[in-house]
């Protein structure tokens, strides 16, 4: 399970930027919440990303297509 990606200088991203699954303590999800027993943490069972048009979004799914 990927639960944390970082990448940086790739495309528009020239800091580093994290991709996260782990838990935000401010987010109520509870039904979309995972036991991750290796971190002993919750996890999101999904996510999206979402912002206006030419921010990004896609380079970060290329960003991952490329690890």
């Amino acid at each position: 399970m990927l639960v944390d990606f970082a990448f940086e200088n790739y495309g528009p991203f020239r800091e580093k930027t994290v991709f996260s699954m782990l838990r935000d303590s401010d987010i109520d999800a509870s039904d979309n919440l995972l036991k991750c027993g290796a971190l002993q943490d919750m996890v999101l069972n999904s996510c999206a990303i979402i912002g206006p048009n030419s921010s990004g979004k896609s380079n970060v799914v290329k960003a991952l297509s490329a690890l």
